[in-house]
């Protein structure tokens, strides 16, 4: 004998809670900090990799004969040049004045230009 349709069956399960009842309860401050994490997120590529192996291979291939793979040699040592005043430009770069103007977005920035736009908007922490 089946019920009728107009006939529902119970729920036994139970019923969700409202969000009057619950109170919030802070458990961490809300307030953002003023720095973020400077871990490096790039992997380094090595300088002058091509190059140097270009003159490996070169030295493997004539029998470690560096006169013969002079322009090879060359070309590694131009290459490392550059990398090493490539790094200096940028270190000088990123000790320019403390006062910092953002002419990029935030979301652009790299963690330490981050920090120093941060530092100019401080805020204390909310004390129990």
């Amino acid at each position: 004998m089946s019920l009728p349709r107009w006939y529902k069956i119970p729920k036994t399960g139970r019923k969700p809670q409202l969000e009057k009842k619950v109170k919030f309860r802070e458990e961490w401050p809300v307030l953002l900090d003023n720095q973020v994490s400077t871990r490096k997120t790039k992997q380094r590529e090595a300088p002058c990799l091509k190059e140097t192996f270009a003159f490996i291979t070169c030295l493997k291939d004539k029998n470690n004969s560096s006169e013969l793979c002079k322009e090879e040699g060359d070309a590694a040592q131009r290459c490392y040049e550059n990398h090493l005043a490539y790094r200096e430009e940028m270190k000088k770069k990123r000790m320019k004045p403390k006062d910092f103007v953002p002419d990029i977005s935030a979301k652009n920035m790299d963690p330490v230009q981050l920090n120093r736009f941060l530092s100019h908007f401080p805020h204390k922490l909310k004390d129990k």
